[in-house]
């Protein structure tokens, strides 16, 4: 599991992301599933975008919208187990939370890094 900052190119001056207030976004990355909590903590603990990876939920890419309210963990953790039983996949249970929460979310499949980010919609 891994945590590290996005940033801006480097300039002469610093870079652009650095004078306007930092990191632009994080990247968060498991070899297993997340949790309510992991999302939670990492979206609500970034100035930006965040980017969620793993084999399982492939990447997500979450974008804070400025009507967008800070996530629970323990909420968001018991929708994605009332989803799991009633059949939707993980990736479907998070994208519903967050869109519930006024954030954007746009999903590319795991082994897909040359393709592009596309929009989800809550079914």
């Amino acid at each position: 599991q891994g945590l590290s900052a996005l940033h801006g190119g480097q300039g002469a001056s610093g870079g652009a992301a650095k004078e306007a207030g930092g990191a632009l976004g994080q990247i968060y990355s498991r070899a297993g599933g997340f949790t309510g909590n992991d999302v939670a903590s990492a979206v609500n603990g970034s100035n930006g975008a965040t980017v969620f990876q793993s084999p399982g939920e492939g990447q997500l890419f979450v974008v804070k919208t400025q009507g967008a309210l800070p996530l629970d963990g323990k909420e968001v953790g018991a929708h994605l187990v009332d989803a799991q039983m009633g059949g939707v996949s993980t990736t479907d249970a998070f994208v519903e939370s967050l869109t519930q929460k006024g954030y954007v979310v746009y999903e590319r499949p795991w082994n897909s890094l040359g393709e592009a980010f596309v929009k989800r919609a809550v079914l």
